[in-house]
């Protein structure tokens, strides 16, 4: 077969390679221990790469230019929520209505845009998810809510106020959000620059700045640093209303880009691989662990196996039963690096 020659080969080969040891150099710092005391993992990693590396030859088109540009097109909505989650899971909690709050607020944004204006339709789509944020926050910090029990009900309220909003039909957005989701910049979609320019900030957000430090202190032992004086619960609210702002940012990206809101916006899947891609990027469910690199790096890989599973016509509640198996592998990873950094 013409395409099977020794050029592409390498070219996918250490294309795949890379990719794959960049999300195992993020996974921890002590990577060598891990490798050392798992290498059944080992194994796994190097023939999940073989086997990438395979399916990436027998598609020579999966790797042009426009399909790399579709692909990050598709990721930008998930990396901004995984981004945010990043937050939330360093300090040691998770944020399961990310998606469901992203499908209200688009849905919110876009009936407000058609009825008042652009500009307040905005400002709704903003302000709303910031609400769900802050709500979260305090039924976490002050009534003392578990993060699983208070999120997950976000996500069923959210999920609920979309549904009846929107009575389950789709509202256009106005044409000035559809010529911003159609302009590029230098042959690249705003969708992509958006999700790039917001990475970087956070990513010095996260690993430049106190906030940061102390989202990482709180993950790894909120009560020490408790008792230093600092206020834990502040930091906690404002982790919080990060992963809704990035909800929000989501919602926008995607009306841009799709021309509309509707309730598949969120899919049944969605939450999964939100909490998914950032633990595949180095995120811990123990807290104390995480990086806005990973985010992106673990949002690109799952997109990547989703496209591939597509292409070869796999049934879709196939593909959420892979992914659930790969949450159950990445998870079982997470444990174990824990427990070599002495934590559980």
């Amino acid at each position: 077969m013409p395409f099977l020659n020794q050029s592409r080969i390498s070219e996918y080969s250490y294309l795949l390679g890379g990719i794959i040891l960049s999300i195992l150099a993020i996974q921890s710092k002590k990577i060598q221990n891990q490798l050392q005391a798992n290498k059944f993992i080992v194994i796994v990693a190097i023939v999940l790469g073989l086997v990438a590396a395979i399916l990436a030859v027998a598609m020579p088109t999966f790797y042009t230019s426009a399909n790399i540009q579709s692909l990050l097109t598709q990721c930008s909505a998930i990396a901004l929520m995984a981004f945010g989650q990043t937050f939330v899971m360093v300090s040691g909690g998770v944020d399961l209505g990310t998606p469901s709050v992203m499908c209200m607020s688009a849905v919110v944004g876009t009936l407000v845009m058609r009825s008042y204006g652009v500009f307040f339709g905005i400002l709704a789509m903003f302000s709303l998810p910031l609400l769900c944020g802050l709500i979260n926050g305090l039924a976490i910090t002050r009534f003392k809510m578990i993060p699983f029990v208070a999120t997950l009900i976000m996500m069923m309220l959210s999920s609920g106020a979309a549904t009846q909003l929107s009575h389950s039909v789709s509202t256009p957005a106005p044409e000035v959000i559809v010529a911003i989701g159609k302009t590029t910049f230098i042959g690249i979609p705003v969708a992509i620059w958006i999700m790039l320019v917001v990475g970087v900030i956070l990513h010095i957000l996260l690993k430049k700045t106190a906030f940061g430090r102390v989202l990482f202190a709180i993950g790894t032992n909120s009560d020490a640093v408790t008792s230093c004086g600092i206020p834990t619960n502040r930091y906690l609210v404002l982790a919080y209303l990060l992963s809704s702002l990035m909800s929000a940012l989501a919602a926008f990206v995607l009306i841009a880009r799709l021309g509309a809101s509707s309730l598949s916006l969120a899919s049944d899947s969605a939450s999964l691989d939100v909490i998914c891609s950032a633990i595949l990027g180095g995120a811990s469910i123990y807290g104390g662990a995480g990086s806005i690199l990973g985010a992106f790096l673990g949002t690109l890989a799952l997109q990547t196996l989703q496209n591939v599973m597509n292409l070869f016509g796999v049934d879709y509640f196939v593909m959420i039963i892979l992914k659930g198996v790969l949450i159950l592998f990445i998870t079982y990873f997470d444990t174990i690096r824990t427990r070599l950094r002495g934590k559980a």
